[in-house]
């Protein structure tokens, strides 16, 4: 499980500006409980790589596409 505060400082280490993972996290956090699972976390990565769908939660991870 990752909460917001370390889902924060993951994403903050590669670059990403806090508001934009903390947007993320809730996108992310598909069953709303404060945490992301594993298996939420997981369909994310599944999805930055393979989804070609704007929208999906996925492709929020690094932010927006520049």
């Amino acid at each position: 499980m990752l909460s917001l505060q370390e889902y924060v400082r993951l994403y903050d280490t590669l670059g990403v500006d806090r508001d934009v993972s903390t947007a993320a996290f809730h996108l992310v956090d598909r069953d709303g409980n404060g945490v992301i699972s594993f298996a939420e976390y997981r369909a994310a990565i599944v999805e930055f790589y393979l989804s070609t769908d704007p929208a999906a939660p996925g492709n929020h991870l690094l932010g927006p596409a520049a």
